[in-house]
C-alpha cells in the first residue's frame, strides 16, 4: 500500500506583469523568423493548421479518453490535532493508505465501510494519552461522526424519524426527558470530574458526544449533500439510549413490546473448555428490530486517566472492542471486550421487568443512562465485582440486564472466573459462579432472572403474572438444547453449529411463524419439516424428545439453586403446554395475505419487527466472530432474510443489503 498522501491544495501567487509582457513577445517572433528565411504564405497556413489539429486532438484526449484510476481500497482515514491555541483540527487521508503511517495526533481513526461484502462495518480510533482526556474524548467523536456520518443519518432515518412520524407525543415526551436527564448528569459529572473516577468517566462520555454530532455535521457539510435533514442534537443522546427508551415506551404504554407472543430471546452461552488455552467459549445473540440492522465492529484505545487530574494514573481497560451501532458510543447489544492491565470478557442479555409498579418509582431524570454507567465499569473495573458496583451506581433502573462477567486466566496465574451481576429498578445483585461453571460445564443466560429476589421483585414468580409464565414455556426448547448441545461444544466451529441449530434459527425469526403440527410424528433430536409455505415454517417435534430433562442430579452435585433453576427450564410435564407456546409464537391469527397492505406496514412500522439479528462467538478475550443478520438455515427451508421479497420491505430500512446470508466474520485490528 502506499504512504499517506495529504490533498491538500496551496494558493499560487499572481504571475508578475512583467513576465507576460515579455512571453508576448516573443510569441511574436517566430513570424518574423518565417520571413527571413523565405517561408511562404502557404506554408505558415499549413502549418497553423497541423498545430490547430494536434492541440484538438490533446484536448480530446483529455476530455474524452478515459485513463484508467488507481484502484481504491475503500477505506478512510482520519486524524484530529489539536493546540490550546489553534484548537481541533480534522485532517482527511482520503483511501490506499498505510494505517501505521497514518498520523496520530490526539486521535486516529481508521474506517472499513465492508457492509456489502461482510454485513459489517468496522471503525478503529486510538487517542494518545499525553493529552487531556476531554481533548481525547472530543477528538474520538470527531472522527467517528466525520467517518460514519452517512450510516449515521441512514440508522436515525430507520429508527428515531421513523418512530417519530407515527408517535409524536411519545417522542416529545422523551426528547424532553432526555434533555433533563443529559443536563443533570452533565452538571453532576462536571462537578465531580477531578475527584471522581466514575464522574469522569460519564463526563468523558457526554465529551465524546458532544464531539460525535459535531463531527457529523462536519461530514454533511464536506458531502455536500444539500438535501439532508439535519438531525436534532438531542437526538444522538436517543441513538445512545435504546435500552433506556424501551422502558420509558412501557410507562408511557406507547408500544406493545411485551406481548407475550413475541418475547425478545437475547441469548448468552458460556461453555467451560478447561483444556483450551483461555478454558471457555463464549456465544451471544442479540434480539433487536430489523430496522436497526446497520452493524459495526468497533475498536476504542483510548489513554484516559483515573480523573480529570492529569497527574491520575491510566484506566486499567484501555482498549475496549464490541459490537454496536451508527452513532452509538457502547455496544447496546451488550457484549464487550476489554483490555489494558486488566482483560474481560462481557455479555448482557435483557431482564424483562414484569412488575410496572417498580416503572413508575424510577426516577429517570436524576440518575444515569445505561450507557455511561457500563463505560465507566468497563474502564475503572479490576474485577467482576467491582464491574458490578461501578454499574449499580446511580442505577436509572432502565436497561435491566443479566451480565456474564469473566475474567482470567492470564499470565499472571489469575484463575478463569465468573460473576453474574443481574439488575432491575433500586436493585444490583452480585455473584462469584466460577464453581457452577465449572461443575455444571456451562452458564445459559435468556432473560429470566437467577437471583431469587430479582425474580420476585421482577414479577416472574407471580401466579397472576401470565407474561412470565408465558416466556419461561416459550424458552424451554432453547435450554432444553443448549443444555443437550453443551457436551459437543469444543471449539468455535461447534459452537457456531450449535448456535445456529435449526430449533434456534427458527426462533429467532420474528418474520416466519413457528407452527407445532403435532408432538407425536417425527424421529431424532431436532424437528422435521412437513410443510414451507413461505410464510409459516411448519415443525413436527418427537413426543419422547419433548419429554427429555437436562442432566442427572448425580451430575450436577453441589450445583443447588442453579441445578433447580435450569431443571426449571428443560422439564415439561405437559407436552401440550409446549404445543400451544409455539402455537402462540404467530404475530398475526390470520392469513398475511388477507390483510391490506397498507393497513400491514402501518400496523408493522409502529409495532415495529424484532428478531435474532446477530451471532457472536469467542474463545477468550483478545478476538471474536461476527455474524451478521437474521439466522437462516437452508437446510430447513429456512432461508436468508430477504427485504426485496418479505412482506416487511415497506419498512425503512436506508443502507441496508437486500439479503441477509453472511458467514462468520473476523474483525482484524490495525492498531
Amino acid at each position: 500500500m502506499s504512504g499517506i498522501r495529504n490533498f491538500q491544495y496551496q494558493q499560487v501567487a499572481p504571475t508578475p506583469k512583467y513576465i507576460l509582457k515579455a512571453f508576448s513577445e516573443r510569441r511574436r517572433r517566430p513570424a518574423k523568423m518565417l520571413k527571413v528565411v523565405g517561408a511562404s504564405w502557404q506554408q505558415t497556413r499549413w502549418t497553423t493548421i497541423m498545430l490547430v489539429a494536434v492541440i484538438l486532438i490533446a484536448v480530446f484526449a483529455i476530455f474524452f479518453y478515459e485513463v484508467p484510476p488507481e484502484d481504491n481500497d475503500g477505506y478512510y482515514s482520519a486524524s484530529v490535532l489539536w493546540t490550546k491555541t489553534t484548537g481541533f483540527r480534522e485532517i482527511y487521508w482520503g483511501q490506499n493508505n498505510d494505517p501505521k503511517s497514518i498520523s496520530k495526533g490526539v486521535a486516529r481513526a481508521y474506517y472499513k465501510p465492508d457492509m456489502i461484502k461482510t454485513g459489517w462495518s468496522t471503525l478503529e480510533i486510538e487517542t494518545q494519552p499525553n493529552y487531556p482526556d476531554w481533548v481525547q474524548a472530543y477528538a474520538a467523536g470527531l472522527l467517528e461522526g466525520s467517518l460514519c456520518w452517512q450510516l449515521i443519518y441512514w440508522h436515525w432515518q430507520n429508527t428515531v424519524a421513523t418512530l417519530c412520524k407515527h408517535k409524536e407525543e411519545f417522542c416529545d415526551k422523551v426528547r424532553k426527558q432526555l434533555e433533563e436527564n443529559s443536563n443533570r448528569a452533565r452538571e453532576q459529572a462536571i462537578g465531580n470530574d477531578k475527584i471522581s473516577p466514575y464522574w469522569h468517566q460519564v463526563n468523558l462520555f457526554y465529551t465524546q458526544l458532544d464531539g460525535l454530532e459535531s463531527g457529523w455535521r462536519n461530514g454533511v457539510i464536506r458531502s455536500r449533500k444539500a438535501k439532508i435533514t439535519s438531525i436534532p442534537r438531542i437526538d444522538f443522546l436517543w441513538m445512545n439510549s435504546g435500552s433506556d427508551l424501551r422502558y420509558l415506551e412501557y410507562q408511557y404504554n406507547a408500544t406493545a413490546i411485551i406481548d407475550s407472543a413475541k418475547p425478545l430471546i437475547d441469548i448468552a452461552f458460556l461453555k467451560y473448555a478447561p483444556n483450551t488455552t483461555n478454558q471457555f467459549l463464549l456465544a451471544h445473540e442479540s434480539a433487536g428490530f430489523y430496522s436497526e440492522m446497520l452493524r459495526l465492529h468497533k475498536c476504542y484505545s483510548f489513554g484516559y486517566h483515573m480523573t480529570g487530574d492529569f497527574k491520575s494514573h491510566l484506566t486499567p481497560g484501555q482498549r475496549m472492542t464490541f459490537t454496536s451501532y451508527p452513532a452509538a458510543l457502547y455496544s447496546r447489544d451488550d457484549f464487550y471486550q476489554i483490555s489494558g492491565s486488566v482483560k474481560f470478557s462481557i455479555a448482557g442479555v435483557a431482564v424483562t421487568d414484569y412488575n410496572r409498579s417498580l416503572w413508575s418509582e424510577t426516577n429517570f431524570t436524576e440518575k444515569v443512562l445505561m450507557a455511561p454507567r457500563v463505560i465507566a465499569a468497563n474502564r475503572l473495573a479490576t474485577n467482576g465485582k467491582e464491574w458490578g458496583k461501578t454499574v449499580a451506581l446511580k442505577n436509572s433502573g432502565t436497561g435491566n440486564k443479566q451480565w456474564l462477567v469473566i475474567s482470567g486466566p492470564d499470565k499472571q496465574s489469575t484463575p478463569l472466573t465468573l460473576w453474574i451481576v443481574e439488575q432491575i429498578p433500586h436493585l444490583t445483585v452480585m455473584s462469584n459462579k466460577t464453581d457452577v461453571l465449572k461443575n455444571q460445564g456451562y452458564w445459559i443466560n435468556v432473560g429470566v432472572p437467577y437471583d431469587e429476589k430479582i425474580r420476585e421483585l421482577s414479577g416472574y414468580d407471580s401466579e397472576e403474572n401470565e407474561g412470565a409464565e408465558y416466556k419461561e414455556k416459550f424458552l424451554k426448547p432453547i435450554v432444553n438444547l443448549l443444555v443437550e448441545g453443551s457436551t459437543e461444544v469444543k471449539d468455535a466451529e461447534s459452537m457456531i453449529s450449535l448456535m445456529r441449530h435449526p430449533i434456534l434459527t427458527a426462533f429467532g425469526r420474528s418474520d416466519v411463524i413457528l407452527i407445532n403440527v403435532n408432538n407425536s410424528a417425527g424421529t431424532g433430536d431436532m424437528p422435521r419439516i412437513v410443510g414451507d409455505d413461505g410464510f409459516s415454517v411448519h415443525y413436527e417435534y418427537n413426543g419422547e424428545e419433548d419429554n427429555k430433562t437436562g442432566p442427572s442430579s448425580d451430575q450436577l452435585t453441589g450445583q443447588g439453586g442453579f441445578h433447580d433453576f435450569i431443571k426449571g427450564m428443560t422439564d415439561e410435564k405437559d407436552t401440550k403446554d409446549r404445543v400451544r407456546s409455539l402455537e402462540n409464537r404467530r404475530m398475526w391469527d390470520k392469513n398475511h395475505s388477507a390483510i391490506p397492505q397498507d393497513e400491514l406496514v402501518r400496523d408493522i412500522v409502529v409495532q415495529d419487527y424484532a428478531g435474532i439479528i446477530d451471532l457472536k462467538v469467542s474463545s477468550g478475550h483478545d478476538e471474536y466472530i461476527g455474524i451478521a443478520g437474521p439466522p437462516y438455515n437452508a437446510s430447513y427451508h429456512v432461508e436468508p432474510f430477504r427485504w426485496s421479497t418479505s412482506y416487511l420491505k415497506k419498512i425503512p430500512h436506508y443502507g441496508q443489503v437486500d439479503v441477509w446470508n453472511f458467514q462468520p466474520h473476523r474483525p482484524e485490528w490495525v492498531w
